[in-house]
């Protein structure tokens, strides 16, 4: 059987507006202009599918099961939840993410550290405390620096559970856990 053509008029019809689809920003997933001009700042035009995914869930505060190969910006994505959900007003540990490893905790500290920084002088969010604590380092500065009630802490799981053991570690107002590479912790 021979198939029909499509008439002219279908072929050439254009698509409505509402449908047509063109590269998502990281304005499309209703993050606020400002986080938005810090990530641009950082070097992030668009979110990736993991991004633009995962990103609306946990800004309205779902429980998120991400996984994506590595380097597509699952990270980024969960500092920027953090970013979105902390009361940077509030003084006191808001939220704990816990890392397999001492280089993948100090990776995501850093990617913290960056976007904070990309935010204008004037955004509460400049001011958003972030501690590392892992093994290696002196247990002695980690309490101290946990004293201080920082915003975000990011962490191993050992040197986490030896802090909270010892009352080091308040985390009565943690209101987001981030299990950064599930698997590995598990």
């Amino acid at each position: 059987g021979a198939t029909a053509a499509p008439s002219s008029s279908h072929a050439a019809r254009e698509r409505s507006l509402d449908v047509v689809s063109s590269r998502p920003t990281f304005a499309d997933v209703h993050l606020d202009g400002a986080l938005v001009a810090a990530l641009r700042r950082c070097g992030y035009d668009a979110p990736s599918p993991i991004q633009l995914a995962a990103t609306p869930l946990g800004r309205f505060g779902a429980d998120v099961i991400a996984h994506a190969k590595s380097g597509t910006g699952k990270t980024i994505t969960f500092v920027v939840i953090t970013l979105e959900r902390i009361k940077a007003s509030s003084r006191r540990t808001q939220a704990l993410t816990l890392s397999p490893t001492r280089e993948c905790a100090m990776q995501t500290h850093s990617c913290f550290v960056k976007l904070i920084a990309a935010f204008d002088t004037d955004d509460a969010r400049r001011g958003i405390d972030v501690a590392v604590v892992v093994g290696g380092l002196p247990v002695k500065e980690d309490r101290a620096r946990l004293a201080t009630q920082p915003h975000v802490v990011v962490g191993t799981p050992g040197r986490t559970r030896q802090l909270l053991d010892e009352g080091a570690m308040a985390c009565d107002g943690v209101r987001l856990l981030i299990l950064d590479e599930a698997d590995a912790l598990l």
